[in-house]
């Protein structure tokens, strides 16, 4: 029997708590750190921390000791202030030796950060033999993956939109008053934090198509909405009122020179429930892919815990299991495998090897 491969979650957010809990159910990982930000949670068993039976792995906010956990891999979960404020703790993580897989927006850094950090991240790796890899549903599975292998389907494309729909209120109150929910649309504007998030995100999944279909984008446009509720509404612990905001939008389009309508359009909604959505929207949790063509072609990808209840988290209730946390552990864990038998570096996004291209003598 092959033996199970070594995980430490680095950062037990809410994504890290999934790390943990999926780990437990799979046999083919086996938990051996948990990395923790605050001392509150240091000593705890990693199981208590997520709600479920003791599982014999501490909780530890000490790095030194971290850093000597002997792993195959590191799943990198810290939480994204879309600052870039992990930079420095990723390189230190490669420099040390430990293979890095994460969700974070450095899918394609290559492109969208400067060459200096990218150099840094190279470096670092070879100095620790290991590898780092960026993965997930958005960007990376869905866009980079599921939407190219659909273009396989069309023998011209003139459009393609990416539309991702996801309803926020399983968050914690708190974080709705940061980001601009239940207020005027006027103040929303002025908090970056969900904008800047969403930002890194769709920035780096229209700049993943220009490089892999080939094309040169002439000019990229943004678009931020804030559209209000239309009538007072109650969900959960949240009270909005009517006018105001009840979903942030982002809208960001690749245009080829010349060009009145955009190439590629990546648009985010975030909603409190999906009556809060825009009109003509579809009420999907999850994304709405559609490409203009010849053929045309269009898919829905709708995430739920059961689609037979309709059924949101995995465990009825607790929203630290919230079903698209699974779906992005789920990439996570399936590229540990690959970061293992990868030389050491950066490990480019995996993307289809068959798609429609301008030139098709270029596949």
């Amino acid at each position: 029997m092959k033996n199970p491969m070594r995980v430490v979650v680095w950062g037990p957010g809410g994504l890290g708590m999934v790390c943990i809990r999926e780990i437990s159910m799979l046999k083919e990982f086996e938990l051996v750190g948990v990395r923790a930000y605050s001392d509150a949670k240091h000593g705890m068993d990693a199981g208590a921390l997520i709600g479920i039976a003791p599982i014999g792995v501490k909780v530890s906010s000490n790095v030194e000791e971290m850093l000597a956990i002997d792993c195959d891999v590191v799943l990198y979960t810290a939480r994204d202030l879309a600052t870039y404020n992990n930079d420095e703790e990723i390189v230190q993580l490669l420099a040390a030796g430990k293979n890095l897989v994460t969700a974070l927006p450095y899918h394609y850094m290559h492109v969208v950060r400067p060459p200096e950090y990218v150099a840094r991240v190279e470096a670092a790796c070879k100095r620790g033999n290991s590898v780092f890899h960026a993965t997930g549903v958005n960007p990376d599975l869905v866009g980079e993956r599921l939407l190219l292998a659909l273009t396989g389907l069309c023998n011209d494309v003139r459009h393609v939109k990416m539309q991702e729909n996801w309803d926020v209120s399983f968050l914690e109150p708190e974080t709705f008053k940061v980001c601009g929910y239940g207020e005027s649309p006027e103040v929303a504007a002025q908090s970056p934090v969900v904008l800047a998030i969403s930002g890194n995100f769709v920035k780096q999944g229209l700049a993943a198509w220009a490089e892999t279909m080939g094309v040169t984008y002439d000019r990229i446009t943004v678009e931020n909405e804030y559209p209000v509720a239309a009538q007072d509404f109650s969900h959960g612990s949240l009270f909005v009122k009517k006018g105001t905001v009840s979903c942030i939008t982002t809208r960001m389009c690749g245009y080829l020179k010349d060009a009145e309508r955009p190439f590629m359009t990546v648009e985010v909604n975030w909603a409190i429930t999906h009556q809060s959505l825009p009109p003509g929207v579809e009420k999907v949790q999850g994304w709405v892919l559609t490409i203009e063509g010849r053929p045309s072609v269009r898919t829905v990808i709708d995430i739920k815990s059961d689609f037979s209840t309709g059924e949101r988290f995995i465990v009825p209730g607790d929203t630290r299991t919230e079903s698209g946390y699974h779906a992005v552990v789920a990439t996570l864990l399936k590229a540990v495998p690959k970061v293992m038998k990868a030389p050491p570096g950066i490990l480019k996004p995996l993307g289809t090897p068959i798609h429609w291209l301008p030139d098709l003598r270029n596949l």
